[in-house]
């Protein structure tokens, strides 16, 4: 935009000859908790709000070319909102965001914890029989306990059918989501009621979350580190009788 500040990201493949590509006047959208961990290099989300009416700057970049041109965004018309209802209904949209991507950092902290957990493991293979034995018991009860604060924010990750429990977070951030933007302007008290129940779920899950770091996890760091594992394991002289 016209502050400096880039709204949409994105990247195509492009096949030989000619090729169009369009932007659909929107911004990035957020990421919510998913089992699924996007890769490093991966274009934010498309999902994001319209742009409000206005100036922009499209870079264009493929290989060592860059180009640019600026783009006029002028209210569409037939849409019953004026200008000033968009501004009210962006900045709900980008409260709500940070709740989004508060849960996400959240979820991506517990699934971390347990690729941690399976790396300790992994290490554990020169370690005496009796300290492997504890730690790896030890870490077993933290992944149970990891996946039920996970269960707070989306369904088990090998869940089938239907899924009518609908007391997760994801169940209630996509219903706050729902009622904003069917809000024209400022958020409507069905808005309000829906993302003030959000951050509710949120706020219980980060609790239970940040108690765990604090008090289970702390424990589990100490008991692996004073163990001082081996990575290399000592062998004697083969010799031939």
């Amino acid at each position: 935009d016209m502050a400096g500040d880039t709204l949409r990201t994105f990247t195509r493949k492009l096949d030989p000859g000619m090729n169009r590509i369009g932007w659909r006047m929107n911004r990035d959208g957020v990421r919510y908790p998913s089992w699924r961990t996007a890769k490093k290099d991966a274009d934010p989300p498309g999902g994001g709000p319209n742009v409000l009416p206005g100036t922009y700057k499209m870079v264009c970049i493929y290989g060592d070319f860059k180009d640019s041109t600026m783009v006029n965004v002028n209210l569409d018309p037939r849409r019953n909102m004026t200008a000033e209802q968009m501004r009210q209904q962006e900045k709900a949209i980008n409260d709500y965001s940070k709740l989004v991507t508060t849960a996400y950092d959240g979820f991506e902290r517990l699934k971390e914890a347990k690729k941690t957990i399976e790396l300790v493991n992994s290490q554990m293979v020169n370690a005496p029989d009796s300290v492997k034995t504890e730690i790896k018991k030890l870490g077993k009860s933290l992944t149970d306990s990891i996946s039920q604060i996970q269960y707070l924010f989306t369904s088990p990750r090998d869940a089938k059918g239907i899924q009518r429990r609908d007391d997760r977070i994801n169940s209630y951030l996509f219903t706050a989501a729902g009622y904003i933007n069917d809000s024209p302007g400022e958020p409507s008290q069905m808005a309000q009621f829906a993302t003030a129940k959000a951050e509710e779920k949120v706020k219980d899950a980060l609790i239970k979350l940040n108690a765990f770091f604090e008090i289970d996890w702390k424990d589990y760091r100490t008991k692996v580190e004073a163990a001082q594992t081996p990575i290399f394991k000592n062998y004697e002289q083969i010799k031939m009788n």
